[in-house]
């Protein structure tokens, strides 16, 4: 949700790495687009207690970009029936069409993909679970000389 890299806000949109295919801008959530944006935020509840279920999904915006704006997630948009094979949907037919599925948890870091036309509704086209970042490696040797080596020679000090 916009990292605290010290850099300034660049207009309306942030920037970030392509990840799933995502475009590597967003835009703060709550900003009303007439064409389709990328929003990251965290998954809400509408209320404040209860079950999470597809009319109470809220997506809320950083602090820092959004002013912590919330707005709501409508998944009819998103769950309608997908076409499978380069075949167009129809109806509830199983062999030509599919329903996405989808799985929210409060707290869960997503970026959705869609239409928020009034700054207050978004309709997703595509939703991105947060993945946490790659695990650095390194190799075997440089472990052994930084951890066995003596000092001056790449080991510890």
């Amino acid at each position: 949700l916009g990292g605290e890299d010290g850099g300034g806000r660049d207009g309306a949109e942030r920037g970030g790495k392509e990840k799933d295919g995502f475009v590597g801008t967003w835009t703060p959530v709550g900003v009303p687009k007439q064409n389709t944006v990328v929003c990251v935020g965290r998954i809400c509840n509408e209320a404040h207690e209860g079950r999470l279920n597809s009319k109470s999904i809220r997506l809320e915006g950083s602090r820092r970009d959004s002013s912590g704006s919330r707005i709501s997630v409508d998944l009819q948009s998103y769950v309608a029936p997908v076409p499978v094979d380069g075949a167009e949907a129809k109806g509830d037919d199983e062999e030509t069409a599919r329903k996405r599925d989808y799985s929210f948890f409060p707290g869960q870091i997503v970026a959705v993909e869609g239409i928020n036309s009034s700054g207050r509704t978004m309709r997703p086209s595509r939703v991105a679970e947060g993945l946490a970042p790659p695990a650095d490696t390194i190799p075997a040797a440089d472990l052994l000389r930084m951890n066995h080596a003596p000092a001056g020679e790449g080991g510890r000090d």
